[in-house]
Formats: C-alpha cells, sequence, structure tokens
C-alpha cells in the first residue's frame, strides 16, 4: 500500500508544504492451527530416552532426552568411527499461548543458534519450521518433519524448498 499525504500552510507570508509518504507489504498470514484434540505434552514425551541414527558415511548422531519442566533437555554427538566432531545441546519446552514446542539448539563448535517451533499434526506425526516462520509455514523454505514409525523408531525429513533433503532413521538404544 502507499499512502501519501500533502499539507500546505504559510508562515510569514511564505507558502511551505509537507509531504508525508507512508509505504509497506501487505501479507495474509495463516496461523498454523495445531489441533485441540491432540495434546502436544503427551506427543513430545515419546521421544523421550536414548537414540541413534546413521546420517552419512561412518557417521552417526546420538541424543538423550530428559524430561524438564514442560518439555525436555537434550544433548547430542555427531561423530565419525567414534570420534565426535559435532555436539550440542537443546530445550525444547511448551508454549501454551501457540500450543507448540519452542525447541532452542546451541552447536558446541559454532556461534550458530537454531530456533525451530515444532507441533504435532496428528497422533504419529509432527512438523516443525524456524521460529520465524510460524506465523505462516506453508511459507517457510525449510522444514522438518518426524514421523514415528513405532515407541522405538522415527523418522525426520528435512524439507528445502518443498524438495526432501535428507532422511534419517532413529532407533531407541536399549539401556
Amino acid at each position: 500500500y502507499l499512502v501519501h499525504a500533502s499539507y500546505d500552510f504559510m508562515i510569514d507570508n511564505k507558502w511551505k508544504v509537507i509531504s508525508d509518504v507512508e509505504s509497506g507489504i501487505e501479507q495474509s498470514v495463516k496461523n498454523s492451527e495445531t489441533s485441540k484434540e491432540l495434546n502436544q505434552l503427551e506427543f513430545m514425551k515419546q521421544f523421550l530416552g536414548s537414540w541413534k541414527a546413521e546420517v552419512g558415511k561412518d557417521s552417526i548422531m546420538t541424543y538423550n532426552a530428559r524430561p524438564f519442566g514442560t518439555g525436555s533437555e537434550r544433548d547430542f554427538t555427531y561423530s565419525t568411527k567414534g570420534k565426535i566432531y559435532n555436539s550440542g545441546r537443546v530445550l525444547y519446552g511448551y508454549d501454551d499461548k501457540s500450543d507448540k514446542q519452542i525447541q532452542v539448539t546451541l552447536y558446541k563448535s559454532s556461534p550458530k543458534l537454531e530456533l525451530f517451533a515444532w507441533w504435532a499434526t496428528s497422533k504419529n506425526t509432527s512438523e516443525g519450521v524456524p521460529l520465524n516462520d510460524i506465523t505462516n509455514p506453508d511459507n517457510a523454505a525449510f522444514k522438518m518433519k518426524c514421523e514415528l514409525k513405532s515407541p522405538d523408531v522415527f523418522i525426520i525429513t528435512q524439507v528445502s524448498n518443498n524438495k526432501v533433503v535428507v532422511t534419517y532413521t532413529f532407533n531407541r538404544v536399549k539401556n
């Protein structure tokens, strides 16, 4: 939209003009509603425990998730042939205003910080988008999808520009 206003007036017998221009873009925003029939907290509890996935040739990701408040805290490592090359911490917390889990990830070897919003879309699936895309998740350039195949197996799919980038299968580690 464009708004333009001009005001003419006289000061000391001289005409003065004040002009004001305002512009902006209007964009409709779709709120990603979660079904009130799905308990977001209970859904996320299914991912507590220790998990492992192959994430590349000779590379493994492991993570351990423990309950913490209305969410969980997790630590993860990426390793190749037993040698850790990246690690970090994750906090998930339930936000009752959006009815979503908010994820904050810190990497040990990088100043990178990730903020994501996750929500269950069915009794065994969930989706996540960067927090800055939460008001319009359908238009997010990067998305994560999760499918719980059984209590001991889930699949994470990373999608970029509506194309699957990579899929990882996590298996529960028996203690």
